[in-house]
């Protein structure tokens, strides 16, 4: 009983592939090299800081046009008026 479980506890037990890995090869060590090392992820597209899309007085500057942030023509403002402007077509910030 107590005698036979205590000495299989203590026998050998075979690790398996445990004894088979290799960090050098292994997905999580190359996937956390990839996002230590910029110039594997070339392929990713950079997003740049917040850049301007609107001028002074409110108008896209790609085209000129006086859109809300939902960006339909006959719409006349989805937002609470602007405390630095008035409008209700520049949404928060």
């Amino acid at each position: 009983g107590r005698t036979a479980k205590a000495l299989k506890s203590l026998q050998f037990t075979n690790p398996g592939r445990q004894t088979e890995f290799t960090p050098e090869t292994s997905k999580r060590e190359k996937r956390r090299l990839q996002t230590k090392n910029p110039s594997f992820n070339s392929d990713r597209q950079v997003i740049p800081a917040k850049s301007k899309v609107y001028d002074s007085q409110g108008l896209l500057l790609y085209n000129g046009m006086d859109l809300c942030d939902c960006l339909d023509e006959d719409c006349l403002g989805c937002f609470y008026a602007c405390p630095k402007c008035g409008s209700n077509k520049c949404g928060t910030e």
